[in-house]
């Protein structure tokens, strides 16, 4: 790629930048900075760890947090659960009622069973006190569902969560999150040690991620691994991590 080729792309990341400042969430600009970000080469300044996670936080976290705030609205436990709820969204653009993008691949059929095997257990997801708790308890419930896998136990979790008010304190690793955390920690040299133990577990404490991704809860932690994995390789860190114990 050529030096004027590099300097058009940035060019054009700085006016979706500048237009996401003023529109933050704005999926349009979000979408054309992250095709943007996909063809610069390794070294770019847009590609910096502290950049990425800025990005997150004008281009993304606005749009996470616009879904979870309608589950805070939902006057019970019973009304979260229900299929039309807790799987499907209303489409701004075209009003149309859609299935999230993250479950889209299960299928109504597969979807309503989760929503009937939650609610025939609400009492003990209503026990559930953590975060953790509520995991593995939608997990237990949902097991005789087929395909339904860690992503869509997490988001349902997530979104009953935020209902309870219960957030994760962790940032779990699963599907792109795995591999987002895979690439960050193959770009930091003292992170290797906590790419072999972090993995097997799961999980990584949000205090063991780099100091630029700190600022994200560890929800948003978890979303930007997810929709920055590909790009967090070629991402530096301005200092090193953590030890992992």
């Amino acid at each position: 790629m050529t030096t004027d080729e590099i300097e058009n792309l940035s060019t054009k990341a700085r006016q979706c930048f500048e237009h996401l400042k003023a529109h933050p969430g704005d999926q349009a600009s979000a979408d054309c900075l992250m095709r943007i970000l996909r063809q610069l080469p390794p070294g770019s300044p847009w590609l910096r760890l502290e950049k990425l996670v800025c990005i997150y936080q004008l281009a993304y976290e606005p749009k996470l947090d616009a879904q979870l705030k309608r589950y805070c609205g939902l006057d019970s436990l019973e009304t979260v659960v229900r299929f039309e709820n807790l799987y499907k969204y209303e489409d701004k653009n075209d009003r149309n009622e859609k299935i999230y993008a993250h479950q889209r691949h299960l299928g109504a059929g597969i979807l309503k069973r989760a929503s009937n095997e939650l609610s025939a257990n609400l009492k003990g997801i209503e026990q559930c006190q953590s975060f953790c708790e509520l995991l593995h308890c939608i997990e237990s419930v949902t097991k005789p569902v087929p395909r339904f896998g860690e992503l869509a136990v997490y988001d349902t979790a997530l979104r009953i969560g935020a209902n309870r008010n219960i957030w994760p304190t962790v940032v779990y690793l699963h599907a792109g999150t795995m591999k987002g955390y895979q690439e960050l920690a193959g770009a930091m040299k003292d992170y290797k040690k906590l790419m072999k133990t972090r993995v097997r577990t799961g999980w990584v404490p949000l205090d063991d991620l780099p100091e630029e991704v700190r600022v994200l809860k560890p929800h948003h932690a978890e979303n930007f691994l997810c929709i920055f994995e590909g790009l967090l390789s070629n991402s530096r860190s301005r200092r090193t991590g953590r030890r992992c114990c």
